[in-house]
């Protein structure tokens, strides 16, 4: 089992992990992981800790399962993975007012905490996604399409 498809099933953001491993991940799970995706994995973190741009569990989930279906027979490693990044198409949500950052993301049914930023990397695949920002005692925003290179939402909360 590789760190991505680890990642899929504890449903832990790739800035989480640090912080979570020790709880949130079985042992029997992290001696699994093997040595292309740690080096996948270290790109995912400096890549939200450099852009603050969470990279979500979709892209995640479709890198891993496009690089197990590879029939091109040259093998995917950590090159591919940074240009797979830097064409990920972002969502960028914008809440009024923005202070606090008291607002819950979910992306295609999973949560994400709001960051400073609020920008999320999601499946570069044309899919469609679906976006839904809630704050206490306020509706719903909600988005869903497929995101164009750099997508704004923006929300009235």
């Amino acid at each position: 089992m590789s760190i991505l498809a680890v990642l899929l099933l504890s449903g832990m953001l790739i800035s989480d992990l640090p912080k979570r491993q020790g709880t949130s991940m079985p042992i029997s799970s992290r001696a699994l992981i093997d040595a292309e995706d740690k080096e996948i994995f270290a790109e995912a973190q400096r890549w939200e800790k450099q852009r603050g741009v969470v990279v979500t569990e979709d892209f995640l989930y479709n890198w891993y399962r496009f690089k197990q279906g590879n029939t091109l027979g040259t093998p995917w490693g950590i090159a591919d993975f940074v240009a797979a990044l830097q064409e990920m198409p972002v969502i960028h949500i914008v809440v009024i007012p923005a202070p606090p950052r008291d607002y819950e993301v979910r992306i295609n049914g999973k949560s994400y905490l709001a960051t400073e930023r609020s920008e999320y990397g999601v499946n570069p695949i044309f899919s469609l996604v679906e976006v839904e920002v809630t704050r206490k005692d306020k509706p719903p925003c909600r988005w869903k399409g497929i995101p164009e290179r750099k997508q704004k939402i923006s929300c009235n909360l």
